[in-house]
């Protein structure tokens, strides 16, 4: 993933102990096909398939969103559009009560966690 098109970033997988052998010299020259002049700012390891998702998106008028209230592996952008449909969610609704389009004995913003801690726990399945 280019950063600035001087700068890049590889995501890639090590098979189970070849972490001791692990080069990313020859690592990034397997993907460019030639040997390649690189210098490697950092290797870092993480480990995929990890996910959380919060027991409570919401506690005293206080609301979780986003990555805040969840954790996935980030394959197939679950973590960024999740988190983007959860303000939405909880935007709208905060906007309602606010400006008076709801009445204010409504459960509105009680529904943003009923709707969307489901979505979130879904997508970690997904995820993996």
């Amino acid at each position: 993933i280019s950063i600035d098109s001087t700068s890049f970033v590889l995501h890639t997988s090590i098979t189970s102990g070849s972490k001791e052998s692990y080069d990313p010299v020859k690592v990034i020259e397997s993907f460019a096909c030639v040997p390649i002049d690189i210098l490697v700012h950092s290797s870092k390891e993480w480990t995929a398939g990890l996910s959380l998702v919060a027991n409570s998106y919401s506690s005293n008028g206080i609301f979780l969103a986003g990555d805040s209230c969840h954790l996935f592996t980030p394959t197939g952008g679950f973590g960024m559009n999740t988190g983007i449909q959860d303000v939405y969610n909880l935007a709208w609704k905060i906007a309602a009560v606010y400006f008076g389009w709801v009445d204010t004995s409504s459960d509105i913003l009680s529904s943003y966690e009923a709707e969307r801690r489901p979505v979130a726990i879904a997508n970690t399945m997904f995820a993996k």
